[in-house]
């Protein structure tokens, strides 16, 4: 994968979030990605650049396979106390063949096949969930934190009340499970013009976004942008009435949320995933279950305070905050550890 500064997708900005706190914060990070990730680690790779250069699309898992093998070869060779997997399935594999312990961040839905593998490998790892409602369908795995993503938020500028406009924003990638077309319908049933931010794959013959996304856009009443800097995103995201999120699964972090209210912007959400874990309903947005729901919202979302939405943020959701849960687990798992090697 890309662990970029700027660019990328939610796991690979974190990754690379974590990494250069942890950098700062005085320990030793190997971080293994493609040649073109920027860290002030050290950086391991096995191609020149990323293979990966939509979401979901590219040859990339074969070689995350060999990066995956290379880290476990070093660990066999003493080089880590400890090694920190965001790519769940494929260490799975090698967890149970090293000494060195593992914790791994689970940054997908456990579902389906996923959830199949993972049950094989309970107690040969340990997990890092990034929202309680993610543990659900597997409870009895070996966690070890939830360690909710964050932001570094003295990079998010904060837009108040008077520097706001009157549109609503959606941002994420233009799929159905993000609810893209509804955040469309709850604009115009709101009356308010929408920006959409994000990109579809293969737009030339993407049904999803050939049918119900781009017959929508007029540049007036529905905006699209597609990707961007962050520091573009967030002043969409700023000068917005809201942030609206019609989710239509049980996404296990919703990370554009948290960036949307740290600019000040409440979170108008559907009650999917982990959203009832991040937004606090009446303060920093609104939680819903209906779409005729949401479109009321939009109604009431003068009444939220950017600076709560703000310090909502500041109090469960920074980046300071989820390295200090995973120093705590690292600590905790070397501890447990060292006492099974003792008894």
């Amino acid at each position: 994968m890309y662990v970029p500064r700027g660019w990328s997708g939610a796991p690979e900005m974190v990754i690379s979030q974590i990494t250069e706190e942890l950098v700062k914060r005085g320990h030793d990070v190997t971080l293994f990605a493609s040649g073109d990730s920027q860290t002030t680690g050290r950086l391991i790779s096995v191609t020149d650049r990323a293979m990966l250069s939509i979401v979901g699309k590219g040859p990339h898992e074969l070689y995350e396979h060999v990066l995956v093998s290379k880290a476990y070869q070093m660990a066999r060779e003493g080089h880590f106390d400890i090694i920190h997997s965001h790519v769940d399935i494929r260490s799975s594999y090698y967890a149970p063949l090293v000494d060195t312990p593992t914790i791994v961040t689970l940054h997908s839905p456990i579902e389906g096949l996923h959830k199949d593998v993972l049950s094989y490998y309970k107690r040969d790892q340990y997990y890092a969930s990034i929202s309680d409602n993610q543990r659900k369908p597997l409870p009895d795995l070996q966690y070890a934190v939830t360690a909710y993503n964050g932001i570094e938020l003295d990079t998010v500028p904060f837009f108040d009340v008077d520097e706001k406009e009157n549109y609503l924003v959606f941002a994420g990638r233009i799929v159905d499970a993000k609810g893209p077309a509804e955040a469309i319908e709850v604009a115009r049933r709101a009356g308010m013009p929408i920006v959409i931010l994000g990109s579809a794959a293969d737009e030339d013959t993407n049904d999803f976004w050939l049918t119900k996304i781009k017959p929508h856009i007029d540049g007036t009443h529905v905006i699209h942008k597609g990707l961007m800097p962050r520091e573009e995103l967030y002043r969409y995201f700023g000068k917005a009435k809201a942030f609206v999120f019609p989710l239509k699964w049980e996404e296990p972090f919703g990370l554009v949320s948290i960036e949307a209210m740290a600019t000040g912007t409440p979170t108008i959400a559907l009650r999917r995933g982990s959203l009832p874990e991040i937004v606090e309903h009446g303060t920093s947005g609104f939680l819903c279950d209906t779409i005729d729901e949401m479109v009321e919202a939009v109604q009431k979302a003068g009444s939220i305070d950017p600076k709560a939405c703000r310090r909502r943020v500041q109090e469960m959701f920074t980046l300071e905050k989820v390295v200090d849960r995973y120093e705590e687990a690292y600590h905790s798992i070397l501890e447990k550890e060292s006492i099974k090697r003792i008894v």
